[in-house]
């Protein structure tokens, strides 16, 4: 009795334990089931990772060479799989035109109503909004409030405020939802660092300009018949390595060497500078040491090597009968040429103490008869062009960018383990 009472417990206790091991069983292929059918969601969420790892990464390092705020919405955009979309930022108080793609809208331009209270929304709530096709009309009455199939509005916070909204329209596929939401946000917060980074840019490169301005004023100083000399050369710099299709950073080496050519001239006495007679062999090689002086001084700031270089062989001939060391042809580097011809023209139009201006004609004049010999023709031919055309007004000079590229590469080169 006693052992078929055992026998049955036994029994009892195997069906009991091989019933928890069936649903263990059961528990464990449903788990594995959910795994497999959330997989897709799980690569789709490390690869939105990935890239959001990978975009802050690029937003930060265009910091000096792109537009930084065009970057931020193509971001987006590619984030979010929107369409079209535009960035809007705080200016002077009230919102303008960042960044705009596929929305009708320019750089600089005031956000027409609808977004403009789309903006206003974001701005008092802090958060994102988001809305479907003839949704949220927002009390205005804009034909662009149905532009949009639908779309996704987050804010760019810089010190606790909203400094800007980033917009996003018309999702490729579906609706946007609350991953969106929060992807926008994480680039917002990295935008913020961007745009402050940006403007801090924007401060030290008015500081760097305005420090080269003042070198060349104190160049100016010491010769009163030149006043507004290198800025003039400075602008047909620019504007004629632009006529020759050089690089972004050539025009930018060419515009602050021809700001700076002269800066050499501080290490030269006053009684040479403005000597009313020809110079003797022993002054006119002491004055052609301003190029070495200009060189020396600019090459002790790393970030200015390159317009050092320049400075240094302004007065190199294309004949190779120039100074300091008489190479020629290409072996000048082209934005020393430039600087060449447009401070030989400047020169002329100049009254100086040991000669009156002539006109721009004659000027012209000189540069065509000494084409090929002092100066690479390319040249002189570019630089007319240019010449003409900026005085014309046709052709608009813009500032040097917002950072010299070369200034840029600098600090890359720094950064770089």
């Amino acid at each position: 009795m006693k052992a078929t009472r055992k026998l049955d417990l036994d029994t009892h206790r195997i069906q009991g334990l091989e019933a928890e091991l069936a649903a263990l069983r059961e528990r464990n292929a449903a788990l594995e089931q959910q795994l497999r059918e959330d997989e897709p969601q799980r690569i789709a969420e490390r690869a939105q990772m990935v890239n959001m790892i990978t975009a802050a990464r690029d937003i930060h390092r265009a910091l000096y060479t792109d537009n930084i705020y065009r970057l931020i919405l193509e971001t987006a955009l590619g984030l979010s799989s929107a369409q079209r979309g535009c960035l809007l930022r705080t200016v002077h108080g009230d919102m303008q035109v960042a960044a705009a793609i596929g929305v009708g809208l320019a750089d600089g331009d005031a956000p027409p109503p609808f977004l403009r209270a789309i903006a206003d929304r974001v701005q008092s709530r802090g958060t994102p909004v988001r809305w479907a096709e003839r949704e949220a009309a927002f009390g205005v009455d804009d034909d662009r409030r149905d532009a949009f199939t639908n779309a996704l509005a987050a804010p760019v916070m810089l010190h606790g405020r909203v400094d800007g909204v980033i917009l996003v329209a018309d999702r490729v596929q579906s609706a946007f939802d609350a991953t969106d939401e929060d992807n926008l946000l994480v680039l917002g917060g990295e935008a913020s660092v961007a745009i402050q980074n940006a403007r801090l840019r924007d401060e030290i490169h008015g500081a760097f300009v305005t420090t080269l301005a003042l070198l060349a004023d104190l160049v100016e100083a010491r010769d009163p018949y030149t006043a507004g000399h290198c800025e003039r050369v400075s602008r047909y710099a620019r504007a004629t390595a632009r006529r020759l299709q050089l690089s972004d950073e050539q025009q930018q080496v060419a515009s602050y060497a021809a700001l700076l050519h002269d800066i050499g001239k501080i290490g030269i006495s006053d009684d040479i500078l403005n000597k009313p007679g020809p110079l003797t062999p022993e002054e006119r090689a002491r004055m052609q040491e301003h190029v070495r002086i200009g060189n020396t001084l600019l090459g002790k700031v790393p970030l200015l090597r390159d317009v050092a270089d320049v400075v240094l062989h302004h007065h190199e001939r294309y004949d190779g009968r120039g100074y300091p060391d008489g190479v020629a042809g290409d072996a000048i580097p082209i934005e020393a040429r430039v600087v060449s011809v447009v401070d030989a023209y400047c020169a002329m139009l100049d009254a100086r103490s040991y000669k009156p201006p002539v006109s721009s004609a004659d000027a012209r004049a000189e540069l065509h008869r000494h084409s090929g010999s002092q100066f690479d023709p390319v040249v002189v031919q570019a630089a007319l062009e240019a010449i003409e055309a900026v005085d014309s007004g046709s052709f608009e000079v813009s500032e040097a960018g917002a950072i010299p590229g070369i200034l840029a590469r600098r600090l890359l080169e720094v950064q770089r383990p």
